[in-house]
């Protein structure tokens, strides 16, 4: 490994801090030095060191981004050209504590995609100590024929191989399987509304609006335009560089309306539309465009969760959803400044799940109500939150 420590050295000393010898920027680092360095190399495999020495600043490279996930559930992307083959890129990503088979899947997949072609690609392994092991993928990609590629493409790529370890399955058989034209973000917000409306909806017919069914209607091929109309809106109405106004949204909205009124003939999967718009103009904020998000999260006018089908009750202050790998969650508070706990729900099966997310959001606001009540003689207001955990075929991972 004397190669790797001596060009170590050399990027200590600054020789490549202008890439004027090696044509590519390598700044010094504490990583670098050599008390860091050995202890390290002798956690990386016998392949991964001959890859080292054979290309020391990549190697480095991969030191970085493998220490910006070390300790911790993340995902990391380093997107550079290949210099010896013009129109060819190296995707190098390090995935923090998952399955080395469904991080390439997955990276695999996005860059299809994104109209990527791999030609060649390598998987090693690193120990993290205690906290597990981290996978480092090497790609070298180029465009499909007739493709181009833009920074906005690779931003894209960046974003969406950092969500992909916590995209529920759900999802990923929505964009990588079904509708390949949909996009990652688009599919992971269309599943989030159907699971954010379930409860809602199920008080008007409980079997009608089952969990599963009202996810088949927003995903059938007869309607997924519409659903995905609906998130493109709802992506708009937040996009930090130009966000929609309220004006703009309110008419977006009922052009959205007018055309699944007039091409959408079944009563069922007009409702479901019709309530996903809701959602749009009752989301306050979301996290959608955070780049290095674990799930989505909407926070949430309370009146959305209002069903004419029930008794007329007190509205929260404020209610949080959040919807990630395999699970859900609600959070309902009843003032600005709230405290209370959270609870866990692990069904045992996933027709227990469908009925336990019937119930889900009414659970929360019980027990928020009830710490409210609790707290009357406090300054702080009650709160709570349920998480409903899909717990089904784990054991056979």
């Amino acid at each position: 490994a004397s190669p790797i420590l001596d060009y170590a050295q050399r990027v200590q000393d600054g020789q490549y801090a202008d890439g004027h010898l090696d044509g590519r920027k390598l700044s010094p680092s504490p990583l670098f030095e050599r008390e860091q360095l050995v202890p390290y190399l002798h956690r990386c495999s016998h392949n991964y060191l001959n890859f080292g020495i054979s290309n020391p600043r990549r190697f480095l490279q991969h030191r970085e981004i493998i220490d910006s996930v070390s300790g911790t559930e993340g995902t990391s992307v380093h997107i550079e050209a290949e210099e010896d083959e013009p129109g060819r890129y190296w995707v190098d990503v390090a995935v923090a504590n998952t399955r080395p088979r469904v991080a390439l899947e997955n990276v695999c997949r996005l860059l299809y995609l994104h109209n990527f072609d791999v030609a060649r690609s390598r998987l090693d392994v690193v120990t993290d100590g205690e906290n597990g092991n981290i996978t480092v993928l090497r790609m070298l990609v180029s465009p499909a024929e007739g493709s181009e590629v833009s920074q906005a493409t690779f931003a894209a790529v960046r974003r969406e191989i950092k969500r992909a370890k916590w995209l529920d399955s759900v999802t990923m058989d929505l964009v990588f399987d079904r509708y390949l034209w949909l996009g990652v973000t688009r599919g992971e917000i269309i599943t989030a509304m159907c699971s954010l409306i379930h409860p809602v909806l199920a008080k008007e017919n409980a079997l009608m609006f089952s969990k599963s069914n009202i996810h088949d209607v927003a995903c059938n091929e007869r309607f997924i335009r519409h659903s995905a109309d609906i998130a493109s809106a709802f992506m708009d109405r937040f996009n930090p560089q130009k966000p929609l106004s309220d004006e703009e949204l309110e008419s977006r909205c009922e052009k959205l309306r007018g055309e699944i009124d007039s091409s959408v003939e079944d009563t069922v999967a007009t409702a479901i539309l019709h309530k996903m718009i809701d959602v749009i103009k009752c989301t306050l904020k979301t996290n959608v465009y955070l780049p290095n998000r674990y799930a989505l999260s909407l926070r949430l006018d309370p009146k959305v969760m209002v069903s004419p089908h029930e008794q007329e009750r007190e509205l929260p202050y404020g209610i949080i959803f959040v919807h990630g790998r395999r699970f859900n969650g609600y959070h309902v508070r009843f003032r600005d400044i709230s405290r209370g706990g959270m609870r866990l729900v692990t069904p045992r099966s996933p027709e227990q799940y469908a009925l336990e997310s019937a119930r889900q959001y009414d659970e929360c606001y019980g027990l928020a109500f009830a710490q409210q009540l609790k707290n009357k003689d406090i300054p702080e207001g009650g709160s709570k939150a349920v998480n409903l955990i899909d717990t089904s075929g784990l054991s056979e991972v």
